[in-house]
């Protein structure tokens, strides 16, 4: 366990970031935005979003103030041949820190200003994490749902993101529609099945450190991840009966045995 969710070093990495006139428009998201709320459980990374388009040139004006603030050893600009998915990728020197800056990101909601930091609302948060669990359900994704769902229940944020879907139908894509119809995996539709909402299988890779969970001594969660796992479940099923959306449980999948290895 650690005391604090977010360090003294990432939090002072966050406001120099923030504070430069190239992130005006861009607002803290991620778990570390709801470990610096509710200091829940450790998160090291800054995920930046901005709520429109700033375009490819505000992204290269970024890579430059960042790279004279940091100094960096590298510094990357993705999907630079469309303006509305380019994207930024890099690592702060000493610390460590990853930062990703990513635009258009299309909230419903204004940020909230906490501790001198614009943070993107719990609502918005809620309903991308969402998207998350059923796109690649990493452990940290099912803890942070927990705890928003511990604070407003799973419907608040599930009708949230069906209303973000129906606001920006037509609106210009970012990079999360990418990953399918209305930014989920190919194949799968929330508004019809929660089945995904529960697909467990990518979150036990301990090689991902999305599934490494430290959750802080005075963390709001109690509960051992086969236990959440087990409440967060029983939460989306019951949903699911609610609003007579399609549910069901899907299989843990087996690594195959090999000869003279054991798993």
């Amino acid at each position: 366990m650690v005391s604090d969710g977010v360090s003294e070093v990432l939090f002072n990495s966050i406001l120099e970031i923030t504070n430069l006139n190239e992130f005006a428009d861009f607002s803290l998201g991620g778990g570390t935005n709801l470990a610096i709320k509710y200091n829940h459980r450790e998160s090291t990374d800054i995920d930046l979003f901005s709520q429109g388009i700033v375009g490819i040139e505000a992204m290269r004006k970024i890579e430059r103030s960042v790279r004279d603030m940091f100094n960096p050893e590298y510094f990357f600009l993705l999907n630079l041949e469309h303006e509305n998915l380019c994207f930024a990728r890099t690592i702060l020197p000493q610390s460590g820190i990853k930062v990703e800056v990513i635009q258009n990101l299309k909230n419903l909601l204004p940020p909230e200003i906490v501790k001198g930091l614009r943070l993107i609302h719990d609502d918005d948060i809620g309903a991308l994490k969402l998207l998350a669990a059923a796109s690649r359900g990493s452990q940290k994704d099912f803890y942070d749902l927990f705890l928003l769902t511990e604070l407003k229940p799973f419907g608040h944020y599930y009708d949230h993101l069906m209303a973000y879907f129906e606001n920006h139908r037509d609106s210009p894509s970012n990079i999360f529609d990418n990953l399918g119809s209305m930014g989920e995996k190919p194949g799968v539709n929330l508004s019809k099945d929660l089945s995904s909402l529960c697909d467990f299988n990518h979150s036990g890779d301990k090689r991902n450190p999305g599934n490494r969970i430290v959750l802080t001594e005075n963390s709001p969660l109690e509960l051992k991840w086969p236990d959440l796992r087990n409440v967060w479940k029983s939460r989306v099923k019951a949903f699911a009966v609610q609003r007579g959306l399609k549910f069901n449980e899907i299989p843990t999948r087996r690594k195959p045995k090999l000869p003279g290895f054991s798993w």
